[in-house]
């Protein structure tokens, strides 16, 4: 029997609230895994961002250390040479132009970040070009393992989410956000510092996303994290659409976009978007492209680049069309046959970092583990209709 904790959307937490589940990992791996922290952000962009920054300024501290350590070990360089790296990946791209064309608030957030972490600008945005790193330092070691699942059972709200699997270094610095004073309230998965990696809002329209690095970047598109929370400001499922439609996207990415009534795959490239082909009642995506033919070098499954992508998109086709409730869709995300769920391993490369479910109800419900859900408990997050703990 999984065990539930029901929290509050929007209390308001001055300081992290740490929300922690037991796992039998070995001790080595016990402080970090499993632990999120719960923000609430209010006020102006900026002021958002200083709220973040100051309350997660030690988690942001540690993960932007192991960041520069994981490139260093990846290039083979000291900490000037990832210096000069990182130097490089601003210089030579226009991210911060795009952000400023398409998301000028969360410019304003990043500063925020920033200032209220203690770190330089420059570094706060590293910190958000998560998807954008992994294509412009290529290497094996940058490969990301998530798997996405929109289902529609007969007569109740559409059920979505995904897996994050991200590299073992991210361990330690989940979070939640409740961003607050929009139209548009959402519930943000993210890693200490960056703007998001996922999340539903409001008004039931959320996004997922899986990395596709075999499709063509771009180094004048809008990053990944930036395209996740511009998806979430707007109020419906078509405005979200036509947003994705009209940017120009940094990073090849499938967003599986859903509303109340709809849910697709878009997989987003330097080209533009494709959407994938779906069934009525379901879709699924992993990490290699399913529609979009814009091939960075011509190869769709580039060494370490899909994260046995093909054996778990397998899995899904077979086990999603007979999913029809929460429960069925968490099992499959605790799956560890393919597996689905990551551990830690001794090569520390990927875990499951958390894993996302929405119900697109009125108002929204959430449920988030904060690591390997076949031994973490979900917690629920409930939106409610006046902006109230429901």
């Amino acid at each position: 029997m999984r065990r539930y904790h029901r929290l509050p959307y929007n209390a308001l937490v001055p300081q992290s609230y740490k929300l922690v589940y037991s796992v039998n990992m070995p001790q080595a791996r016990e402080a970090g895994l499993g632990k999120a922290s719960l923000i609430s952000l209010r006020g102006s962009p900026r002021e958002r961002g200083l709220i973040h920054g100051e309350a997660l300024r030690e988690q942001i501290t540690i993960r932007l250390a192991r960041c520069k350590a994981d490139l260093a070990g990846q290039r083979a360089t000291d900490p000037a040479g990832v210096g000069h790296h990182l130097a490089r990946l601003l210089a030579r791209t226009s991210f911060v132009e795009a952000m400023a064309r398409w998301t000028p608030e969360l410019l304003a957030e990043i500063e925020g970040i920033a200032d209220g972490a203690a770190i330089s600008k420059d570094d706060a945005l590293v910190l958000n070009l998560m998807d954008e790193l992994a294509w412009f330092s290529v290497h094996e070691n940058n490969a990301e393992s998530c798997s996405a699942v929109g289902i529609r059972p007969q007569g109740v709200p559409a059920l979505v989410g995904q897996t994050m699997d991200l590299t073992e270094s991210f361990d330690g610095s989940q979070a939640i956000l409740q961003i607050e004073d929009t139209e548009a309230r959402s519930l943000v998965l993210t890693s200490a510092g960056m703007v998001g990696l996922c999340g539903v809002n409001s008004d039931a329209v959320a996004i997922f996303c899986n990395q596709l690095l075999s499709l063509r970047p771009s180094v004048t598109g809008l990053p990944a994290a930036a395209v996740v929370r511009g998806a979430l400001a707007r109020r419906s499922f078509s405005q979200a659409r036509a947003f994705i439609d009209s940017i120009e996207h940094a990073s090849g990415q499938n967003y599986l976009l859903a509303g109340p009534e709809e849910t697709v795959n878009l997989e987003c490239s330097a080209a533009g978007v494709c959407e994938c082909p779906s069934t009525e009642r379901s879709v699924w995506h992993t990490n290699h492209p399913l529609a979009s033919v814009d091939l960075a070098g011509g190869d769709d499954e580039r060494p370490g680049f899909s994260g046995g992508s093909h054996e778990r998109l397998s899995f899904l086709q077979e086990r999603v069309p007979q999913a029809s409730s929460l429960e069925d869709l968490q099992a499959i995300f605790a799956d560890r046959s393919v597996p689905i769920c990551k551990l830690p391993g001794p090569d520390g490369r990927e875990l499951t970092f958390a894993a996302f479910v929405a119900q697109l109800s009125t108002p929204p419900r959430v449920w988030i583990a904060a690591g390997p859900p076949d031994r973490s408990p979900f917690s629920e997050f409930a939106f409610s209709q006046a902006g109230r703990p429901a």
